[in-house]
């Protein structure tokens, strides 16, 4: 399992655009803390900054603003940030 893991974060940075590494994150993010029951159906609170998105996806935190900017537009993450 952490073969498979490491694998996938390898091809993350390193094949993946931009868009592909945030939805990734995301996505995984969330299967991790529904694993431990602190994600709801698809909802989940994520206090990470774009900084630290930045850095563990090897993008700039501008980048990742608009990435998450691309998201939002597709419709595929909502943010509320009064939580």
């Amino acid at each position: 399992m952490d073969a498979a893991i490491f694998r996938e974060w390898l091809l993350n940075i390193g094949q993946r655009e931009g868009y592909a590494r945030i939805a990734h994150i995301i996505c995984e993010l969330m299967m991790r803390l529904k694993a431990v029951g602190l994600a709801e159906d698809s909802t989940f609170n994520m206090p990470v900054t774009q900084a630290e998105l930045a850095d563990a996806t090897g993008m700039t935190p501008v980048h990742v603003n608009r990435v998450l900017q691309a998201l939002r537009a597709d419709g595929l993450i909502i943010s509320d940030k009064s939580k």
